[in-house]
């Protein structure tokens, strides 16, 4: 089991962005790696926190096409990583992503979008 989330441009997954321009956001930040040798698979690993952050391209059916370039990237946390406060641990650097590409962040367990902004930086 895992917590997922899709980082996407809309609904529509109507807008594309080189992979080079994800990759070169997710190495600079901390404790994110690629994982393996495919240009499209990042992983935040630090202590017992992990997060698995696949970029891919999907028509509205979600089917799979290849890179390049990506329209969304599909974001699993393992429920073993699920550590107390995850929105502290992981939605800081989701949010991140999702405003250096002007994407929304979508919990795919609440099926709907999630703020950019934490709650208390709306007042």
């Amino acid at each position: 089991m895992s917590y997922d989330f899709t980082i996407r441009s809309d609904e529509g997954f109507s807008q594309f962005e080189p992979l080079s321009r994800l990759a070169a956001f997710l190495t600079k930040q901390p404790h994110v790696k690629r994982n393996g040798t495919g240009d499209a698979s990042f992983v935040l690993e630090h202590g017992a926190l992990r997060m698995q952050m696949d970029a891919g391209t999907v028509d509205q059916e979600h089917a799979a096409m290849a890179p390049p370039h990506f329209n969304c990237i599909e974001v699993s946390v393992p429920s073993s990583s699920l550590v107390r406060h995850p929105q502290r641990r992981y939605l800081p650097l989701l949010r991140a992503i999702a405003q250096h590409f002007a994407w929304e962040l979508y919990d795919e367990q609440l099926g709907e979008n999630l703020p950019l902004q934490p709650w208390w930086k709306l007042w």
